[in-house]
Protein backbone atom coordinates (compact mmCIF):
# COMPACT_ATOMS: atom_id res chain seq x y z
CA UNK A 1 0.00 0.00 0.00
CA UNK A 2 2.03 3.30 -1.28
CA UNK A 3 -0.11 5.75 0.41
CA UNK A 4 1.16 4.46 3.78
CA UNK A 5 4.10 4.15 2.84
CA UNK A 6 4.38 7.50 1.65
CA UNK A 7 2.94 8.58 4.83
CA UNK A 8 5.76 6.86 6.87
CA UNK A 9 8.16 8.21 4.77
CA UNK A 10 7.07 11.83 4.89
CA UNK A 11 6.54 11.98 8.69
CA UNK A 12 8.95 10.10 10.24
CA UNK A 13 11.65 12.86 9.76
CA UNK A 14 9.28 14.85 11.92
CA UNK A 15 8.75 12.28 14.34
CA UNK A 16 12.70 11.46 14.71
CA UNK A 17 13.46 15.36 14.94
CA UNK A 18 11.05 16.06 17.49
CA UNK A 19 12.90 13.46 19.68
CA UNK A 20 16.33 14.76 19.77
CA UNK A 21 16.31 16.05 23.24
CA UNK A 22 17.73 16.21 26.60
CA UNK A 23 15.20 15.96 29.01
CA UNK A 24 11.51 14.64 29.91
CA UNK A 25 10.53 18.42 29.85
CA UNK A 26 11.95 19.11 26.53
CA UNK A 27 10.27 15.66 25.21
CA UNK A 28 7.04 16.91 26.09
CA UNK A 29 7.55 20.46 24.48
CA UNK A 30 8.60 18.98 21.25
CA UNK A 31 5.78 16.09 21.07
CA UNK A 32 3.65 18.69 21.81
CA UNK A 33 4.85 20.85 18.72
CA UNK A 34 4.62 17.51 16.67
CA UNK A 35 0.87 17.21 17.61
CA UNK A 36 0.78 20.71 16.03
CA UNK A 37 2.74 20.07 13.33
CA UNK A 38 0.25 17.05 12.36
CA UNK A 39 -2.91 18.61 13.10
CA UNK A 40 -2.25 21.44 11.58
CA UNK A 41 0.15 21.93 8.44
CA UNK A 42 0.23 18.65 8.12
CA UNK A 43 -3.15 17.67 8.96
CA UNK A 44 -4.65 16.22 5.71
CA UNK A 45 -2.05 13.81 5.65
CA UNK A 46 -3.22 12.88 9.66
CA UNK A 47 -6.68 12.67 8.50
CA UNK A 48 -6.02 10.33 5.54
CA UNK A 49 -4.55 8.25 7.92
CA UNK A 50 -7.08 7.94 10.59
CA UNK A 51 -9.30 6.79 7.25
CA UNK A 52 -6.70 4.25 6.55
CA UNK A 53 -6.96 2.76 10.19
CA UNK A 54 -11.29 2.25 9.23
CA UNK A 55 -10.27 1.13 6.20
CA UNK A 56 -7.43 -1.61 7.70
CA UNK A 57 -10.48 -3.18 9.58
CA UNK A 58 -11.38 -5.29 6.61
CA UNK A 59 -8.46 -4.97 4.20
CA UNK A 60 -5.74 -7.46 4.90
CA UNK A 61 -3.22 -4.76 2.73
CA UNK A 62 -4.21 -1.72 4.60
CA UNK A 63 -3.35 -3.35 7.76
CA UNK A 64 -0.09 -4.77 6.87
CA UNK A 65 1.15 -1.34 5.71
CA UNK A 66 -0.13 0.40 8.56
CA UNK A 67 1.85 -2.22 10.53
CA UNK A 68 4.67 -1.21 8.99
CA UNK A 69 4.69 2.17 9.64
CA UNK A 70 3.82 1.76 13.43
CA UNK A 71 6.62 -0.78 13.10
CA UNK A 72 9.21 2.19 11.80
CA UNK A 73 7.77 4.57 14.16
CA UNK A 74 8.30 2.04 17.35
CA UNK A 75 12.08 1.78 16.44
CA UNK A 76 12.82 5.49 16.08
CA UNK A 77 10.79 6.19 18.92
CA UNK A 78 11.73 3.42 21.58
CA UNK A 79 15.79 4.68 21.85
CA UNK A 80 14.61 8.05 22.42
CA UNK A 81 13.02 6.80 25.39
CA UNK A 82 15.80 3.91 26.50
CA UNK A 83 18.20 7.38 26.21
CA UNK A 84 15.69 9.07 28.88
CA UNK A 85 15.70 6.29 31.13
CA UNK A 86 12.76 4.21 30.36
CA UNK A 87 12.36 0.67 31.63
CA UNK A 88 10.22 -0.63 29.29
CA UNK A 89 11.20 0.97 26.19
CA UNK A 90 8.89 -0.80 24.04
CA UNK A 91 5.75 0.15 26.43
CA UNK A 92 6.61 3.79 26.11
CA UNK A 93 6.21 3.84 22.29
CA UNK A 94 3.08 2.01 22.39
CA UNK A 95 2.02 4.98 24.75
CA UNK A 96 3.02 7.35 22.84
CA UNK A 97 1.36 5.71 19.78
CA UNK A 98 -1.64 5.13 21.55
CA UNK A 99 -1.87 8.65 22.65
CA UNK A 100 -1.22 10.40 19.42
CA UNK A 101 -4.14 8.22 17.75
CA UNK A 102 -6.53 8.64 20.52
CA UNK A 103 -5.83 12.31 20.53
CA UNK A 104 -6.07 12.66 16.50
CA UNK A 105 -9.20 11.02 16.94
CA UNK A 106 -10.71 13.43 19.34
CA UNK A 107 -9.48 16.53 17.24
CA UNK A 108 -10.57 15.66 14.18
CA UNK A 109 -14.02 14.32 15.35
CA UNK A 110 -14.51 17.88 16.98
CA UNK A 111 -16.64 15.77 19.78
CA UNK A 112 -14.62 16.92 22.88
CA UNK A 113 -11.81 19.83 23.33
CA UNK A 114 -8.87 18.19 24.75
CA UNK A 115 -5.67 20.14 25.48
CA UNK A 116 -2.78 18.05 24.00
CA UNK A 117 0.04 18.80 26.21
CA UNK A 118 -1.56 17.33 29.80
CA UNK A 119 -2.25 14.65 27.62
CA UNK A 120 0.97 14.13 26.12
CA UNK A 121 3.37 14.69 28.86
CA UNK A 122 1.16 11.92 31.44
CA UNK A 123 1.87 9.46 28.26
CA UNK A 124 5.33 10.39 28.22
CA UNK A 125 5.93 10.35 32.21
CA UNK A 126 4.26 6.82 32.26
CA UNK A 127 6.16 5.89 29.39
CA UNK A 128 9.04 6.70 31.32
CA UNK A 129 8.10 5.88 34.84
CA UNK A 130 8.36 9.32 35.72
CA UNK A 131 5.45 10.29 38.37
Amino acid sequence: MGVARHMATTELPLVAASLLVDSVEELIESLVVLFDSLTGANRKMTAARLALFVEAGHEPQVRAALAEGRARFDDVTRPAFRALGAAQPDRAAQLLAVCFEGLFLHHFGGHAVIEPRPIIAAAVRAGLEVS
